[in-house]
């Protein structure tokens, strides 16, 4: 039987080959993602902040006071991180999710040991954005987290109610002025009365989107607010992720 399922396999991988989902060349049987991708792979290492989560050189926290109590990231947005992040949000490409969540389970894992979370959710999108996308990244990454950490995972805390411009091209401070008042606790969301919530995103850069989620979270009652992000914008924030509109 061995043999005969090897031979399938082998038949199935011909005809239908697996991809790499950072850059979606095929793969050897045995790869998980292509070599290319996983020599650029470039993993956050300490020292960090143990609130804003960056490398300690490129501590945000000195520039904007965070709402947060702390935010964690596996990958730092470069080079494969980056290609397989266009290529989740821009082609057509949700399985991607599957990747990124695997790591984001492990840095959840390791640095929020300690902590008892109640409930798992996403910063959303619009739903005109959501609709011509055909999906929230940061909802999928949301639910395959919170399945490999076997943690609740709600669609229902928060919306957003205002459709306004890209963060990629706005300063910092542009950023802030931005996202401020476009999220709002959804009106089914059960009570976050002294809750500790996982909030998810795929990219942090400045932290002001994740800041504005945490402010609504915060005022709706929820004592801890931890965030993770399927990568982190180090160094030249603004010059990095406009990257991600370039094939």
């Amino acid at each position: 039987m061995g043999f005969f399922n090897d031979v399938k396999d082998a038949a199935l991988n011909r005809l239908f080959p697996r991809r790499c989902p950072l850059c979606g060349t095929p793969l050897m049987p045995n790869e998980r993602i292509c070599g290319e991708c996983s020599d650029t792979l470039e993993y956050i290492k300490p020292p960090v902040c143990l609130h804003c989560g960056r490398p300690a050189f490129d501590c945000a926290c000195g520039e904007e006071p965070f709402v947060f109590d702390r935010c964690v990231s596996p990958f730092v947005y470069t080079k494969s991180v980056r290609r397989g992040m266009h290529r989740f949000k821009f082609h057509n490409a949700p399985t991607v999710a599957d990747f990124y969540a695997k790591y984001m389970a492990a840095v959840v894992r390791r640095e929020y040991s300690g902590e008892y979370i109640d409930v798992v959710t996403f910063v959303p999108m619009h739903p005109a954005d959501q609709r011509q996308r055909g999906y929230n990244q940061a909802q999928l990454l949301a639910r395959q987290t919170a399945a490999l950490l076997e943690l609740p995972m709600s669609n229902r805390v928060l919306v957003k109610t205002t459709r306004n411009s890209v963060q990629h091209s706005l300063t910092r401070q542009e950023r802030q002025r931005n996202v401020s008042g476009v999220y709002e606790l959804n009106e089914n969301c059960r009570s976050l009365k002294g809750r500790t919530v996982l909030l998810c995103d795929d990219i942090i850069t400045t932290g002001s989107t994740l800041n504005e989620c945490a402010s609504v979270l915060r005022l709706a009652g929820a004592e801890k607010v931890l965030c993770v992000a399927a990568a982190a914008v180090v160094g030249s924030a603004e010059q990095s992720l406009k990257r991600i509109y370039i094939n």
